[in-house]
């Protein structure tokens, strides 16, 4: 999705100027965290858990508490500057 918005934004760059073509990238960006707001977790892969290195004992990933999810950064600055 984000490949479709910035290809958008360089063609839209190129004919229109460069100001118009980053307000497209930002705002398909924004449209992108408003539909999808988790991303995967990065340490665990998006998996929710580690395992110990003879992959015999599980325990749950504490960056994610075990969800495998995380939210991104779009969606976590807009809800700071928010309020």
């Amino acid at each position: 999705m984000m490949g479709i918005v910035l290809v958008a934004g360089l063609i839209v760059a190129a004919k229109w100027g460069w100001l118009r073509g980053v307000l497209v990238i930002m705002a398909g960006y924004a449209g992108s965290c408003r539909r999808f707001p988790l991303a995967r977790c990065p340490i665990c892969s998006g998996r929710g858990k580690h395992r110990r290195d003879d992959a015999k004992v599980f325990r749950r990933c504490s960056w994610c508490s075990g969800s495998g999810a995380r939210r991104r950064v779009g969606p976590v600055v807009y809800d700071t500057l928010s309020g």
